[in-house]
């Protein structure tokens, strides 16, 4: 015991003093775990893919096409305008010529390029210029079928009545570009829409 104990004083306990206010640490900072950092990484490249696909569907591609596939048929209709040089015609005394255009791939209007058609024809004609004259311009006859086709929407093309009427206007473009005497018929050997 203490020498104030033994006289009999009361000890008088400290008042509690108030606990002097600590300032705020800040608080270290955890770091993420990796998982979580993968989740945000994923997120963030997902947001990124997305905004170049809908950049590139929605706002490119409909700028391109439009302006190329106007371009193209701006040509071809000037092309059909022309008024053609009228030629004596032979009377028809050879036998029938035949040339064959296959493989003429088009995507269609307004399908982005996902839908397209292919057809293969059959071009007759009874002069012998004339089925040089193809053969030799034939990149200009494909350019031609292709911008055609390529203008139009599959819902057209679908159409029975269309293919029937686009028989005349293909040999009207095929007549466009050949100088020799004009064809008299054109057949759809094949015509596929996909």
């Amino acid at each position: 015991m203490s020498e104030i104990e033994e006289r009999g004083v009361p000890i008088e306990e400290p008042e509690e003093l108030p606990p002097e206010e600590e300032e705020e640490e800040p608080r270290e900072s955890r770091p993420l775990p990796p998982f979580v950092k993968l989740i945000i990484l994923v997120m963030a490249v997902l947001v990124l893919a997305a905004g170049a696909y809908f950049m590139t569907q929605q706002v490119i591609l409909p700028r391109i096409s439009k302006s190329t596939v106007g371009e193209r048929m701006t040509e071809v209709k000037q092309k059909l305008q022309k008024p053609k040089k009228k030629k004596k015609k032979k009377e028809k005394k050879g036998e029938v010529i035949r040339h064959q255009i296959a493989g003429i791939t088009a995507n269609t209007a307004g399908s982005l390029g996902r839908r397209f058609v292919t057809m293969d024809l059959m071009v007759l004609t009874t002069s012998e210029d004339s089925q040089k004259e193809m053969v030799e311009k034939e990149y200009e006859i494909r350019d031609a079928l292709i911008v055609y086709f390529g203008g139009r929407t599959i819902q057209e093309i679908s159409r029975r009545e269309f293919l029937i009427a686009a028989r005349d206007t293909v040999r009207s473009l095929i007549n466009s570009v050949i100088d020799a005497e004009p064809v008299d018929t054109v057949f759809f050997t094949m015509f596929l829409v996909q």
